[in-house]
């Protein structure tokens, strides 16, 4: 699935187009296709933000405690063990070490600029959502009213879901950066499922609302749209013109 053809076809197709087009096509090019890339994005970050501080003005989140609630109240231990660990996994610190070693990996068996697209996605995507939290402050789910949680929180930091937040960052990132286009569909639905299956974990073992992994899943979506045209529209022409006329001077 993932494409690592001869010379990497992902690097040469790329260098054949930058030599083809100059500064003026890619300026064309950069302001006909990025359009809503750049804005819708940021608008729907700005929505989640706005939906976060209006839901913890509420008390929806008397609503919402009733869900996590009945789920402490019949957890499983098998279901217990797997969202434990993806508690552990997903957390900040050992999220930063999985997307530095993954992106070391692609840099050594594919290329440098193909592991700099996936940490690029992977951060940017990641920190869209992070900018959130200290803004909107919501507070936790009350562990003192869930039935013997698996990873009880505190904090005013529950909005939107960090783990959450990353999960999406890194399947959509290994999704679009790694995974061929011909195999791109499955890779998405595959995805989906990984970023459901974190969000769900989250609300089983009380560390969020329902609302604050919905926030986290969508805002870092909308952040990994951003990063995607940033990269295809600016970030990479611009390395693919500076490739061409470095290869230009090297035949003169």
């Amino acid at each position: 699935m993932v494409s690592q053809l001869p010379h990497d076809e992902y690097e040469r197709n790329s260098s054949v187009q930058a030599l083809k087009m100059g500064p003026r096509h890619s300026e064309r090019q950069r302001s006909t296709h990025a359009g809503p890339g750049l804005w819708m994005p940021i608008i729907i970050v700005i929505c989640v933000g706005v939906a976060g501080l209006l839901i913890k003005s509420t008390n929806f989140a008397r609503t919402e405690i009733n869900i996590s609630i009945w789920l402490t109240q019949h957890q499983l231990p098998a279901v217990s063990a797997v969202a434990g660990a993806i508690a552990t996994a997903f957390s900040s610190v050992v999220a930063t070490i999985i997307a530095a070693i993954t992106t070391v990996i692609i840099g050594i068996v594919n290329t440098i600029r193909r592991a700099s697209h996936f940490l690029w996605v992977v951060f940017v995507s990641w920190g869209g959502t992070a900018i959130l939290k200290p803004i909107v402050q919501r507070p936790r789910p009350n562990a003192e009213l869930l039935h013997d949680p698996v990873s009880p929180q505190t904090g005013v930091l529950s909005y939107p879901s960090g783990h959450t937040a990353f999960a999406t960052a890194l399947f959509l990132a290994i999704a679009l950066t790694l995974i061929s286009h011909k195999h791109r569909r499955l890779a998405l639905l595959l995805a989906s499922i990984g970023i459901v299956v974190v969000a769900a974990s989250r609300v089983y073992v009380g560390a969020h609302f329902m609302t604050d992994v919905t926030a986290g899943a969508t805002a870092s979506a909308a952040s990994c749209w951003f990063a995607t045209t940033v990269w295809t529209n600016y970030i990479r022409p611009h390395i693919e013109h500076q490739r061409a006329q470095a290869t230009a001077t090297e035949r003169i």
